[in-house]
């Protein structure tokens, strides 16, 4: 959850991303944060220590001409999902839906028109909630195929094999 946290500052900074928090413990349990995409803005990720992710989204800013989720909406604004994560000890209850829920509630309240969502997730858990609330896969960067000079970029990625590209429109 620390990492999240750093990566997350900026995008956590704008008050619009949904936390759980235990009632409990007073710790936070799941986090869905998102920020508004602007129509001709380009996110900086060149602060984030985290080479991979700095590839990734490099690469997929490349990729964002093709996908034009302003296009594709007629839209100015698009709520940008950055990052849904549950605690570790708290995976596996459901919890992370009922997050992604809330989220899309919330979203509903932004005064936006049409609300159009995009989000990359990496993780194969995050793109089975995506796909469960009916998000559609636009693009996915497979990371066995991804090269930089003949070689593979992205080596020793453990169970994540491959950063998909999701929209929805509420």
């Amino acid at each position: 959850m620390k990492k999240l946290l750093h990566y997350s500052q900026e995008v956590f900074r704008e008050n619009l991303s949904v936390l759980m928090i235990s009632d409990i413990t007073g710790e936070i349990i799941a986090t869905r944060s998102m920020c508004l995409a602007r129509k001709g803005e380009k996110a900086d990720w060149s602060k984030s220590k985290n080479r991979n992710w700095i590839i990734i989204m490099d690469f997929l800013g490349h990729k964002y001409n093709e996908m034009d989720f302003f296009k594709r909406y007629n839209a100015d604004i698009v709520v940008a999902f950055v990052a849904l994560a549950t605690h570790k000890d708290h995976i596996a209850q459901g919890i992370a839906s009922k997050v992604m829920k809330a989220t899309l509630l919330f979203c509903k309240e932004l005064g936006l028109s049409p609300v159009c969502i995009k989000g990359e997730v990496t993780s194969k858990y995050s793109q089975k909630i995506y796909e469960k609330f009916g998000f559609e896969t636009i693009h996915t960067l497979l990371y066995d195929e991804y090269k930089v000079d003949g070689e593979i970029e992205f080596k020793n990625t453990g169970e994540n094999k491959s950063t998909k590209c999701y929209v929805k429109q509420l």
